[in-house]
């Protein structure tokens, strides 16, 4: 009988450390389904700040690559400063100086130049 009962016990014991160690199902699930979700919304706005970070690394970089064109093209114009010949032709083109000896024409009847056309296309920007 003593074996009988000890065994019971034993039953008993085991069941118990069972009950007390069984979490349901159903509260393991909504865990992890909350866990999941965090970690999807999480992801997303991570995603969100990545593509703008990315946005804004091309628009550096865009800015970066023109001002290299504008500091060439200041290089070049530097060097050409250079001689005089293209300071002559820059004072004549974009400032509107005469050399000695030198006579401005100025048209002021296109039509009669020209033509009925008009003005060429290449010439109507000078």
């Amino acid at each position: 009988m003593d074996k009988k009962f000890e065994r019971r016990e034993r039953r008993l014991e085991r069941r118990s450390r069972r009950k007390t160690m069984r979490v349901p199902f159903v509260l393991v699930a909504a865990v992890c389904f909350v866990l999941l979700s965090l970690t999807f919304m999480i992801n997303r706005r991570l995603d969100a700040r990545v593509f703008e970070k990315e946005l804004i690394l091309k628009e550096v970089l865009y800015q970066t690559e023109m001002q290299e064109i504008h500091a060439s093209r200041l290089r070049e114009q530097l060097e050409l400063s250079k001689n005089d010949s293209y300071i002559a032709n820059i004072a004549r083109t974009e400032y509107g100086f005469l050399a000695d000896g030198e006579i401005r024409f100025v048209i002021t009847n296109p039509s009669a130049l020209w033509g009925p056309e008009g003005v060429p296309e290449e010439f109507k920007n000078r």
